[in-house]
């Protein structure tokens, strides 16, 4: 069983949802400095998952700090601090 891990580019947006592998771990999630003057940075999350496994629609939920999170929020995967609007701090949620 062959075990990679992959990378996906998240939108800065409250809900959004990724197709990835059903078993993947999600690892982090952090800011990826690209380099390039029109995108100097963005979030991504980093997974462990089983080559050739199911893929599926995994879900997502992205809280900036000082908003009201809801009450099922999910399972916690991290805090990402960015260099957007001077130092936006986002915090990751993935829910079933």
């Amino acid at each position: 069983m062959t075990r990679t891990i992959w990378k996906y580019e998240i939108p800065i947006t409250p809900q959004f949802t990724v197709q990835m592998p059903s078993i993947a771990d999600v690892l982090c999630v952090q800011v990826q400095k690209a380099g390039v003057m029109d995108r100097p940075e963005r979030i991504c999350i980093w997974v462990l998952l089983v080559n050739h496994s199911v893929m599926s629609d995994r879900h997502f939920r992205l809280y900036q700090t000082g908003h009201t999170v809801d009450h099922d929020s999910g399972r916690y995967i991290g805090t990402v601090q960015t260099g957007i609007d001077d130092g936006l701090v986002f915090h990751l949620f993935e829910v079933d």
